[in-house]
């Protein structure tokens, strides 16, 4: 039975050179995102649907361009592992900006599980500092006002504002999304989107 060869930026590459662990990992995951990581030219790594709605809002912003119109592919991996997913980008020497939640966790900490896939420059973490929230949704409401974000989303100053966006997570993305008002993006968006646009 032969390999899979996976092609990357320079030479062909076999799936069993990758970890027996992370191998039987991919081998069993449904759909086609690990396709979708193989075939792009850059990725980028989120952790849900609202993760990617608002990187995409900001890289346009910033770059008057949608991520897919310059060959980056922004991936919503879902609970899939991060770990997985880099060693399979480093294994492809992928240029990789991976966005994650600090869920109240020093972020420096969080990157030590992950520094053996993202060291070269090639791959990047970004995560927001816990100070300024665990999750995307405080992250947002610390770098606007809560007027912003009301007029934004189309909520009354009579709705509490950190209750609706964590509890209509990605209805709050897709409105930030479709918005003709820009909002200030987390620092650590801005930059993996700086990053990824090399």
């Amino acid at each position: 039975m032969g390999a899979l060869q996976l092609l990357g930026s320079s030479s062909p590459r076999k799936l069993t050179e990758l970890t027996p662990e992370t191998t039987r990992y991919f081998q069993k995951l449904p759909g086609y995102d690990t396709l979708r990581m193989v075939l792009a030219r850059k990725v980028v790594l989120v952790e849900g649907p609202s993760d990617e709605m608002i990187f995409e809002r900001i890289f346009e912003d910033m770059f008057d361009k949608r991520p897919i119109e310059l060959g980056i592919d922004v991936l919503s991996i879902r609970g899939v592992s991060l770990g997985r997913c880099l060693e399979l980008c480093a294994a492809l020497d992928k240029t990789v900006a991976a966005i994650r939640d600090n869920d109240g966790i020093d972020p420096a900490e969080l990157r030590v599980q992950l520094q053996q896939w993202i060291e070269g420059g090639r791959r990047e973490v970004f995560i927001g500092p816990v100070e300024q929230g665990r999750t995307l949704e405080p992250q947002l409401r610390y770098h606007n006002s809560d007027q912003t974000l009301r007029k934004v989303i189309g909520i009354t100053e009579a709705t509490d504002l950190a209750g609706w966006m964590e509890r209509n997570k990605t209805e709050c993305a897709l409105r930030i999304a479709d918005s003709m008002e820009a909002i200030q993006p987390p620092a650590y968006m801005r930059e993996a989107a700086a990053f990824i646009h090399g």
